[in-house]
């Protein structure tokens, strides 16, 4: 297609598109797109701000004197600006080659080159991004209630998760963050998998990244296992989990005390077990915010970009 050939790029929302809109209707006529855009600046003000905080303990964690440079430092603002704006590895370097400022605004080093990273993204710790998730919650990680729930992102291309739920599309197509939330939507622990891979061995992982504290942890009855309801009992909290029906009153141990609750108190059970709802909020915000897509392929790269996108997620709460 030659330059000539080309559409107009139309930089107003306000402006009529012919083609698409032969009656000549303006788009949301009564948006002050000005004032829209002020409230805007702010928002990226704060984005700013946070993130020499983020850098810093970065370096505290992976144990980095003060005003020594790494790179594993600048491969993760960079991973959490993927996150932000929805790019993929190619997308996130043409970003910065086009707005080279970015770069030193964001506490990043310079590419090597134009087309590679001195770290690629792809060979960070999670480790260190778990422990970031975690700094981020603050001392709420040991009190109140955590939810604990799973769902799918696409890899490459958007499929729908609740097709692949319900078995019109295979799970392989997808990768599968575990989170443990707030009420509130806070993120305090997290775990990526294959999209086919068991759910319930993942919950003691997420426990043992939190303190131990006080409050309850609903979650879906494939949670339900004995080492599970032991790891929660063991960190100070409730188990609210969903019983399945062949579950059998026997001994003393952490799942036979949830059941005896559960028999005793049936409608405060359920009620504590309701507030499971919130986390499709969650999901649905992140969603909204990044998109239901992984552009990264190697499992290594999609748990660093969905952790990513968790500790983005957090920022919203600082």
């Amino acid at each position: 297609m030659s330059k000539r050939s080309r559409k107009p790029k139309i930089s107003k929302p306000n402006l009529p598109r012919s083609k698409n809109n032969p009656s000549g209707k303006r788009n949301d006529p009564d948006v002050n797109w000005p004032k829209y855009n002020d409230g805007r600046k702010p928002e990226g003000h704060n984005y700013a701000k946070r993130m020499p905080k983020l850098a810093g303990h970065m370096r505290e964690a992976l144990g980095i004197p003060e005003g020594e440079k790494d790179r594993r430092v600048s491969a993760m603002l960079a991973s959490l600006v993927k996150s932000e704006e929805g790019l993929s590895h190619w997308g996130l370097v043409r970003r910065f080659a086009k707005h080279p400022g970015d770069l030193e605004r964001r506490g990043l080093g310079r590419p090597h080159g134009k087309s590679r990273y001195r770290l690629r993204i792809s060979e960070m710790d999670p480790a260190i991004l778990n422990k970031l998730i975690l700094w981020m919650a603050g001392d709420d990680a040991a009190r109140g209630t955590k939810i604990v729930d799973s769902t799918g992102f696409s890899i490459a291309r958007y499929a729908d998760w609740y097709n692949a739920k319900y078995g019109k599309i295979s799970v392989k197509k997808f990768a599968k963050p575990r989170i443990a939330h707030s009420l509130h939507g806070k993120v305090y622990a997290a775990a990526v998998t294959p999209g086919k891979a068991n759910d319930s061995p993942h919950l003691m992982a997420m426990i043992a990244m939190m303190p131990n504290g006080s409050g309850h942890v609903p979650a879906d009855a494939q949670y339900g296992g004995m080492e599970n309801c032991q790891a929660v009992r063991d960190s100070g909290r409730r188990r609210i989990i969903e019983p399945k029906s062949g579950y059998e009153i026997k001994g003393f141990n952490a799942r036979a005390d949830m059941l005896r609750f559960f028999e005793k108190h049936p409608g405060t059970f359920h009620k504590l077990l309701r507030k499971r709802n919130n986390v499709e909020s969650v999901f649905s915000s992140m969603r909204e915010r990044f998109g239901g897509v992984v552009r990264a392929v190697k499992t290594n790269a999609q748990t660093v970009e969905l952790l990513s996108t968790c500790t983005y997620h957090n920022m919203t709460f600082t």
